[in-house]
């Protein structure tokens, strides 16, 4: 929004780029129904609030979002939430760290399912809203890229000619 790329927009428009300041305030809202300025639990005094526990995150919040990144940065909060700590934070970690869920990493996998079991009461809906209801689905039409000399570029991710075999 600083440089004129986003403009302010009242509804969600998938086909344009986010932020990460963009994204996580969704991200936040959609999976904890919470704001980033509320405390992770409510009534227990001193609990910080998102945005605290955010802000140790390595993320440069007025960068666009990488799509590949979503699924690390989904990982990492879910364990600085349940406060996990691991001794580095790279891909080649926090794959391990997925593959040996039920082995090496299992005390920080449970730290992460205690965590989740207190906050969401033992029904945690997904992002495809499994649980509860069925909110359905957003389907991009556009693939963004950011070259630094020629901006943002939008080009469809699914072609419209006819399929020949």
């Amino acid at each position: 929004m600083k440089y004129g790329i986003l403009s302010q927009r009242p509804n969600f428009d998938g086909n344009h780029a986010m932020t990460w300041r963009e994204y996580i305030a969704l991200h936040v809202w959609a999976i904890y129904h919470k704001r980033l300025a509320d405390p992770v639990f409510a009534d227990e005094v001193g609990s910080p609030t998102f945005s605290q526990v955010i802000a140790k995150m390595p993320i440069e919040m007025d960068a666009y979002v990488d799509s590949s990144k979503r699924e690390s940065f989904e990982l990492m909060l879910r364990m600085r939430l349940a406060d996990v700590k691991l001794p580095e934070y790279n891909e080649k970690a926090l794959n391990q760290f997925t593959l040996q869920s039920t082995t090496k990493y299992r005390p920080e996998w449970k730290k992460i399912e205690t965590f989740e079991y207190k906050f969401f009461g033992g029904e945690k809906i997904g992002m495809g809203g499994d649980g509860y209801y069925n909110s359905g689905y957003f389907n991009m039409e556009v693939y963004t890229t950011f070259n630094p000399i020629t901006g943002l570029s939008q080009e469809p991710i699914y072609s419209q000619e006819s399929i020949n075999f």
